[in-house]
């Protein structure tokens, strides 16, 4: 949402997009957050991640974020910045066994949607 948040504020103001970080949607966690407050009963913790297979790199991330805010401008990459923390990919077969039917909303949809209700709410976002 942050991320978002900046680059909405770019566009708006003709800057240049720059980015430091991803975006990753919280709703999809939230209602396996839900499911495992009232039905897992192991004592071993479980992942609640996508698979390996669905993650994406900071870059994809961005240009779908780019792509949401319908930005046509410059995209910077802040080599001067971290790269963020070294990525630990976890697997998720355990929540499959359990949710095997739970799917997680796609990145490009909950970016889309996020950035429309920033957009809507931009004066009270920002407050």
């Amino acid at each position: 949402m942050f991320a978002a948040a900046r680059q909405f504020d770019r566009k708006l103001t003709h800057n240049a997009f720059s980015f430091e970080g991803i975006v990753k949607t919280e709703e999809d966690v939230g209602h396996l957050i839900v499911w495992v407050l009232r039905e897992y009963e192991e004592i071993d913790p479980i992942i609640l991640s996508v698979g390996e297979e669905e993650e994406l790199s900071i870059k994809d991330s961005e240009d779908l974020i780019a792509k949401a805010l319908d930005f046509t401008g410059k995209i910077q990459f802040d080599t001067t910045m971290s790269d963020g923390q070294m990525k630990k990919t976890a697997s998720n077969t355990k929540l499959k066994c359990y949710r095997p039917n739970f799917t997680f909303t796609p990145l490009n949809e909950a970016i889309k949607m996020t950035c429309n209700w920033f957009v809507a709410n931009y004066d009270i976002a920002r407050t």
